[in-house]
């Protein structure tokens, strides 16, 4: 691929951070990582969004649960930390996202046909040029489906109705290439919390992980009973793919840190769907 401009690329925000920023180390890192995982070919996947070190198997267990698929379009799909607030579906301007392992290409035409079909999407770089939840699961797209086009959009706070709206528009704009594509969650289990608590919340979520959802997280989160970084992203796949069923959990971890004398930590899964 000729290098493109500068101007149209998102530059890596965590590469040497979150994961290797040279190609041979990454490579080698993801190439053992997915040693350990069984392959199959699902088209929905969750994976969570941090470092490698700390949740590099829970991503591993779940891109290896899709490397059989013929991908030419992988849908990324993860809620947006500093916008959160905002009830949009951010898609990016930027038409190539920069990884040690080459540029990942947007499907622009995907992306205007989504931008034209709502006022719920818009194209904005800005939340994109700040987030890292989609930009670490790139690595391991550029691995395994090195050709594939990819379609990043972030949400924001949207309620249940304009859920459910933007989801009708997802379905008529994909319908013609819902084959070939492959769609990745990006959502944590649970917030860092007391370790005890942040456990609690994340196995409470993976009782609800089945779709279609038969309680609305959304409400769950407001009662006290999730305290996750997803629920709209897993509301909005519920909506996408209903017939979808259970999450099957591949893998599982958490971090644990000492503070002021208590454990405090984030649990991390990786799952696949087995759809139809």
């Amino acid at each position: 691929m000729k290098k493109p401009e500068k101007k149209q690329i998102r530059p890596s925000l965590v590469s040497g951070l979150f994961y290797p920023d040279r190609k041979e180390e990454l490579t080698l890192q993801l190439d053992q990582s997915l040693l350990h995982f069984k392959e199959n070919s699902s088209d929905l996947i969750l994976t969570p969004h941090g470092s490698y070190s700390t949740n590099g198997a829970c991503m591993a267990a779940a891109f290896s649960a899709c490397r059989k698929k013929d991908v030419q379009t992988v849908l990324l799909l993860g809620p947006v930390h500093r916008e959160k607030n905002n009830a949009f579906l951010y898609l990016p301007e930027k038409e190539y996202f920069e990884t040690p392992l080459g540029y990942a290409h947007v499907n622009t035409e995907l992306r205007n046909k989504l931008n034209d079909s709502s006022s719920l999407f818009v194209i904005d770089n800005s939340p994109h040029m700040e987030e890292h939840c989609l930009e670490v699961q790139l690595p391991y797209v550029r691995h395994l489906f090195p050709d594939a086009e990819i379609l990043p959009i972030l949400m924001g706070k949207l309620n249940r109705k304009q859920i459910r709206k933007a989801a009708e528009e997802m379905k008529a704009a994909l319908s013609d290439q819902k084959e070939s594509i492959l769609t990745v969650l990006s959502v944590n289990l649970s917030d860092f919390l007391p370790l005890d608590e942040s456990e609690k919340m994340a196995s409470h979520l993976i009782e609800l992980m089945q779709f279609p959802l038969e309680h609305s997280l959304l409400e769950e989160e407001k009662k006290g009973n999730l305290s996750t970084c997803g629920t709209t992203v897993l509301t909005l796949a519920s909506e996408l793919f209903p017939e979808a069923g259970k999450a099957h959990l591949l893998y599982h971890e958490h971090t644990r840190v000492s503070e002021h004398g208590m454990d405090k930590g984030v649990y991390y899964g990786g799952f696949c769907w087995k759809r139809g």
